[in-house]
Parts: structure tokens; C-alpha cells; sequence
């Protein structure tokens, strides 16, 4: 019976490193690991003991609770949803924002070399899910004509678009998803590449720089603003810090160098005439009653922003249940001016928003206090990471409903229940 139970705790381990890993590559094999992962724990046993070790202090429990009480909201909010079978499937989707905390609770208790493995996999995912979307954009690119082989880049029936850029490029999973992941890898790859210290990670710091621009090149064929955004903050506020804590003339270069490529990219997106135009127009069809005409991205987020805001005011404590976001938008309620949101079935593209609309203030406040919460606490071991992580949340949830998917749910409750209920306690040390 040793033995077996030794299996399975060895079992239960690879499993979460393959949920880390598999979190890039769509929601199927991703749902199988978190699958895979609990059924390894039941089997495993010994969950009051583990609870014991792994919850070692009050504020640990506190932050369990608060996904607990989120997914509850969200599923007491379900009966008097005006859509109860889209709330049904929402339901299922959040799942893993109860499951993974409770996982990372009850499992063997975690160490820091377990921790570092974690994180490591997810890197290996990223990294690996980017050359698998390189080679996918090759491969469509050759095409066979009239006895030759011929690259093009151009879809066939969207000449448009191109296999290497957007959806096209990102195909398991939405560009905004893993424009997010890449650039929370990214955090680590700098983390390396700027410390003196022994990394989190723990590669090459000749290899992290490498896979910075590699990385970096393909956050920009993903074509996501939202995640163009995050890059120039993570590297900005990594930049502010080295400033801060700097230890010797590598740390000031190191600074130098960071603030003139920001400097540079921003300037490059301000000269580029065409694409602040695209985005003005966009801007100025916000105030036209036309709906003959695509309105754009920007302007959708703004006339759906608008809609949804319409329909808090109107039920802003309890929201108006689970899954309605579609019915409460396109029903009339919002006394919205165009038909577009409705055409093309979009959510608020706002995950505050669409949390407040659906589930009320309390639902809304209590996910502000988990990204909040490594703000406030300051005894949590890589803290200034965890910083950087709600960031990145804070920066994607303003722009994108990221909780309306399994790959989303699933990285926000992974990896913060990873660095605050896993990461043994203790107060971050910086030498300054």
C-alpha cells in the first residue's frame, strides 16, 4: 500500500506540472490534466493532514476562501439568471476557480523545488506552444500551383489576413489568451536575465535573453493590444525596479537599455500613421448612429462597455444572473445604438464589468481583493512576481471577459493559489 500511495503522490505531482504545461494549448487537453490531477489527489488521501500542512496560517485560508465564496456567488446567482442554460455552461467553465484552490490545498504538501517545477513547466508550454504556432503558420504558408511549390502568407479565402498573425497564428486558443501567458513568462525571462541571484526558473541567462526576443517577436505577430500593453508595463515596472534596488554599473545599463527600447517602441506606434488612424476613426464612430459599417475593435469595446454599464445601473447589487450577459445586452435593456455586439454574440469584453453585471458588487469586490491581495500582504515570498502577475490581470481583465473560458479561469486561479497557497511563507528579502 506504501508503494502505491508513493505512485500516486508521484502521479498527483506530474499531473500539475502537465496542467502548468498544457495551460497554452487550448481547452481539451487542458480539461483532461485538471481531470487527471484531481482524481490523483482523491486517490492519494490523506487530505486533512495535507490541508494542515499546506493552510499553515490564517491569511493563507482567507485567500482560499475567497475563491470559494467567488465560485458560490457565481453559482447562487444562477437561479434567477434570465439565461440559465448559457449560466449552466459558464458554471462548468468557472469549475476550476473551486477545484484548483482546493487541489493545491489537499494535495502533498509543496515545496520550493516542486514550486520552481511548476513554473518552469508553464515556461516549457509557452515556449513549445509558440514554435507549434510558427510551424502550423509554415506549413499553410507553402502551397502547391501548377507543378511549384509557393509561399504565401495570405489565407486563400481572407487575403487579408495572414497565417502569421492574430488568430490565424494563435489557432488552438484566442490571441488574447496567450498574449497574457507569453508575457507572464516573459516576467520570469527577465527576472533571469536581470538578477544576480539565483532565478526562479533556473536557466541560462545567455538562453533567457534568447527567448526574450523570440518571445517578444511573437507577442507582436499575436497583433493583441491588450498584450503589446502589458509587455511595456512588465519591462517598465522591471526597469523601476532594477532603478530602485540597483547593485552596481550592470544594473544601471541594464536600466539604460530597457527605457530606450520602451522609449523607442512607443514612439515607433506613434509615428505609425496608419494604425493611430485606424484606431481614430475607430474612436469617432463611437458617436455616429450608423450601423451600416464594422465599427472596429476599439469602438465596439467602448459601445459594449457603454451597454453594459446601462444594465448595472439598473440591478448593480445582486447583477443579473450568471450567463445573461447575452440577454441583458441584446434585449433591449441597454438601449444600446448599434446591432453589432448582437450580430456578432460578444460578451462586455471587460471581465470587471461583466462580473459586476452578472453577479453583483459582492462578486465584483471580492475579485478586485484577490488581485489586490499581494498589495496589502507583505509577508509572501516572491511577492514583487505576484505583483507583476496582478498587473497583468488587471491590465487583460480592463480589456477582455478572460473568466469566460477554461484556459482563462484556469491560469488566474493556478497561479495565483501556486505563489500564495503553495510558496512557503516568508518575508521577501531585497538587497538593496
Amino acid at each position: 500500500m506504501g508503494a502505491f500511495r508513493n505512485q500516486i503522490k508521484n502521479a498527483s505531482t506530474y499531473l500539475a506540472l502537465a496542467v502548468a504545461f498544457f495551460i497554452p494549448f487550448g481547452i481539451r487537453p487542458l480539461i483532461y490534466m485538471i481531470a487527471l490531477w484531481a482524481f490523483a489527489v482523491v486517490i492519494r488521501g490523506k487530505w486533512v493532514k495535507n490541508w494542515h500542512e499546506n493552510m499553515t496560517n490564517s491569511e493563507k485560508r482567507k485567500f482560499f476562501l475567497l475563491f470559494i465564496i467567488f465560485y458560490l456567488i457565481n453559482l447562487i446567482s444562477l437561479i434567477y439568471s434570465r439565461d440559465q442554460k448559457e449560466g449552466f455552461k459558464e458554471i462548468q467553465v468557472k469549475f476550476s476557480i473551486l477545484l484548483i484552490p482546493v487541489l493545491f490545498a489537499v494535495s502533498e504538501k509543496w515545496t520550493e523545488k516542486k514550486v520552481k517545477k511548476l513554473f518552469l513547466a508553464f515556461v516549457a508550454g509557452v515556449i513549445i506552444a509558440s514554435f507549434v504556432c510558427y510551424i502550423n503558420a509554415m506549413l499553410h504558408s507553402l502551397q502547391w500551383a501548377d507543378g511549384k511549390i509557393i509561399f504565401s502568407v495570405h489565407p486563400p479565402k481572407s487575403p487579408w489576413n495572414s497565417y502569421f498573425s492574430y488568430s490565424d497564428f494563435s489557432f488552438m486558443l484566442h490571441p488574447s489568451y496567450f498574449a497574457m501567458y507569453i508575457c507572464f513568462v516573459l516576467m520570469f525571462l527577465l527576472d533571469t536575465y536581470s538578477s544576480n541571484k539565483v532565478n526562479i526558473i533556473c536557466i541560462n541567462k545567455y538562453l533567457s535573453f534568447i527567448l526574450l526576443i523570440f518571445l517578444s517577436a511573437t507577442l507582436f505577430l499575436l497583433s493583441s493590444r491588450a498584450g503589446i500593453l502589458t509587455w511595456f508595463v512588465v519591462l517598465f515596472l522591471f526597469s523601476l525596479r532594477k532603478f530602485i534596488y540597483r547593485n552596481g554599473i550592470t544594473d544601471i545599463i541594464y536600466v539604460l537599455f530597457s527605457m530606450l527600447l520602451i522609449a523607442g517602441l512607443f514612439f515607433y506606434v506613434l509615428i505609425n500613421e496608419n494604425r493611430m488612424k485606424v484606431i481614430r476613426k475607430e474612436l469617432e464612430a463611437v458617436g455616429k448612429i450608423d450601423d451600416e459599417s464594422y465599427p472596429g475593435s476599439v469602438a465596439l469595446r467602448l459601445i459594449l462597455w457603454q451597454d453594459a454599464w446601462q444594465v448595472i445601473k439598473s440591478q448593480p447589487w445582486v447583477g443579473t444572473g450568471t450567463g445573461s450577459t447575452e440577454k441583458s445586452l441584446y434585449t433591449g435593456k441597454s438601449g444600446g445604438k448599434y446591432t453589432w455586439p448582437e450580430k456578432m454574440q460578444l460578451n462586455v469584453h471587460n471581465q470587471f464589468l461583466e462580473t459586476w453585471l452578472e453577479n453583483g458588487i459582492l462578486a465584483l469586490l471580492i475579485l478586485l481583493a484577490i488581485i489586490f491581495y499581494p498589495f496589502y500582504k507583505k509577508e509572501i515570498k516572491w511577492r514583487y512576481l505576484l505583483k507583476i502577475l496582478s498587473v497583468i490581470i488587471l491590465i487583460n481583465f480592463s480589456f477582455e471577459s478572460m473568466l469566460v473560458r477554461v484556459n482563462g479561469v484556469a491560469f488566474f486561479a493556478f497561479f495565483y493559489c501556486l505563489l500564495i497557497l503553495a510558496v512557503p511563507s516568508g518575508r521577501e528579502t531585497i538587497k538593496k
